[in-house]
């Protein structure tokens, strides 16, 4: 008889714990990330792709259209749509198609075509696409055809020591996110711009990782929502 009681009595605990279980629980990520992740999940911007998956690990161009689309729906409060025609030959996922049509993201081939999705994402590839965030949401008829129109306001910092390893396509994007204190540059004065091809030295060479990018973003979330300027 006691048997048969506290059956079911053990199963409501366990399906309870279920419930109340911290949210950092669900996150395979590092110690530091966890309170800005936490956040993350409360404004909605981790894309399905990176649900369970090891945060700690280096993020693709694909993951990062998805996060920078997740912010820009968060920011303008406005749900974007695929592009109707694929431009790319070697992607047909919605969340870039999406990404592309709202115009955070290009190809990155000489003519557009591919998009590299598997691609590690460069610390200056986050900077484009999340200024491109900020400009759709605070001009309303800004486009990537339109882009020179529009210029953001900062206050320029001093030039990080790798400054000529910046491409020109993405130095002001760059210098804006490093004197919003988005994505800063690290101790020795560099900014280590571009990706290494080597995943397992991606962090040492500049390339993002899943846990990073969600952390900007909600620094980018944050600042817009203290400062409207921004």
């Amino acid at each position: 008889m006691l048997k048969k009681t506290l059956c079911p009595v053990l199963a409501f605990l366990f399906a309870l714990s279920i419930f109340i279980m911290p949210a950092s629980a669900a996150f395979n990520a590092s110690d530091w990330a966890m309170p800005e992740l936490e956040k993350a999940q409360g404004y909605g911007i981790i894309p399905g792709s990176l649900s369970g998956a090891d945060l700690k690990n280096p993020i693709t161009r694909a993951e990062f259209a998805a996060v920078s689309l997740k912010l820009y729906e968060n920011l303008s409060g406005k749900n974007a749509t695929a592009a109707a025609a694929n431009p790319f030959t070697d992607t047909s996922d919605a969340e870039v198609l999406k990404a592309y049509n709202v115009g955070i993201t290009v190809g990155k081939s000489s003519d557009g075509k591919q998009f590299m999705p598997d691609d590690l994402l460069s610390r200056q590839e986050a900077a484009t696409m999340l200024t491109r965030v900020v400009k759709k949401v605070r001009f309303s008829n800004w486009t990537m055809a339109t882009d020179g129109q529009f210029t953001l306001e900062y206050v320029k910092p001093a030039a990080f020591a790798d400054d000529n390893s910046i491409d020109s396509w993405a130095k002001d994007s760059v210098y804006f996110m490093a004197a919003n204190k988005i994505i800063t540059g690290f101790e020795d004065g560099t900014f280590r711009p571009k990706a290494n091809p080597s995943a397992e030295q991606a962090i040492t060479y500049g390339t993002a990782t899943r846990e990073q990018a969600l952390v900007i973003a909600v620094r980018m979330i944050e600042n817009l929502k203290d400062n409207p300027n921004f």
